[in-house]
């Protein structure tokens, strides 16, 4: 039994079915498509996360947190990536700036210049 239950207005079927018509970025018409699938709607009675998993090539993870998502945060949430909350940039402006700065420099007196 899934945890989230998802339950579409028909406003929101509507704008999913648009977005999988007009295209776009490939995750998020995975996702519209997915959340059609989740709705508590008699036709959607057979979708289980299983089928779902082997009609999208979603995992069960994937499926169930795009329902979590659409639950707790909204469509918007859902239907994008989830956020990488630990993910930080390791080269900043600058860092950047110094290696840049070292590359386009001449190297120092006695050290030899490699091409």
């Amino acid at each position: 039994m899934p945890r989230y239950i998802v339950t579409l207005t028909n406003d929101e079927i509507q704008e999913l079915k648009a977005l999988i018509q007009k295209g776009g970025k490939g995750y998020r018409i995975k996702h519209a498509q997915i959340l059609l699938k989740l709705d508590q709607t008699p036709e959607n009675k057979e979708w289980t996360y299983d089928r779902i998993k082997d009609a999208y090539g979603a995992s069960r993870r994937t499926i169930a947190g795009i329902a979590q998502r659409f639950v707790m945060e909204g469509m918007e949430a859902a239907l994008g990536r989830k956020e990488q909350k630990n993910r930080h940039r390791k080269v900043t402006g600058d860092v950047e700036a110094r290696i840049c700065a070292i590359a386009c420099s001449e190297p120092p007196e006695g050290a030899s210049e490699v091409l």
